[in-house]
């Protein structure tokens, strides 16, 4: 975390003057967050899905950047499109996009949406709305992710369920934790930032 907080003294309102060109870094550091996230990974023998850091990336950044947080998941998608290997595997190209892991890649930008778009700007335990925005925008990724399993892989519906939501979901809760007690701690920074 205090490296996730030393990277935004690097933005500070007083350092840059410029609201977009913070907006500007703050897009490419989520950017290269990702790419590092799916870096990080954790491959399950019963699943050909790994767990990665990019869901916490995800989720802090959509709270944390709000809207402009599509612009750098449209981004990592497209350098990633483009063959740079910045998915999972040091993936990357078209095929990857094509890939088991792809559902999850797409299901991250409607997850910022939802997020960016409906998380209102009071995000504590007890903000029955914020925590209803947080959990559809968790689970609005697995919609892809599974659906794509499964016409990828062919496994029956029961199958892809198994294999691409039900060995992640504590996991990615946990992370929602994360990144919402750290979005809790900088959110004033944030606002001002961003």
């Amino acid at each position: 975390m205090n490296a996730v907080a030393a990277s935004f003294s690097l933005t500070r309102s007083d350092l840059v003057q410029s609201r977009s060109v913070r907006i500007f870094l703050g897009c490419s550091a989520l950017t290269i967050c990702m790419a590092l996230g799916a870096m990080a990974r954790i491959p399950l023998p019963f699943t050909p899905v790994p767990i990665t850091l990019q869901v916490f990336f995800v989720l802090f950044g959509a709270m944390a950047m709000r809207r402009y947080a599509l612009v750098s998941q449209a981004s990592y998608l497209a350098i990633g499109a483009m063959g740079l290997p910045v998915f999972a595997n040091f993936a990357g190209g078209m095929e990857a996009l094509r890939g088991v892991t792809a559902g999850y890649l797409f299901g991250f930008v409607l997850t910022t949406f939802i997020i960016g778009r409906f998380l209102p700007e009071d995000v504590t335990p007890f903000n029955i709305k914020a925590f209803l925005v947080l959990l559809s925008g968790m689970f609005s990724y697995y919609i892809p992710a599974v659906l794509w399993l499964k016409c990828v892989t062919g496994m029956s519906y029961q199958g892809a369920i198994i294999a691409g939501f039900v060995p992640f979901i504590f996991v990615d809760t946990a992370k929602l934790m994360l990144a919402c007690a750290l979005y809790h701690s900088l959110r004033k920074r944030l606002k001002e930032l961003f």
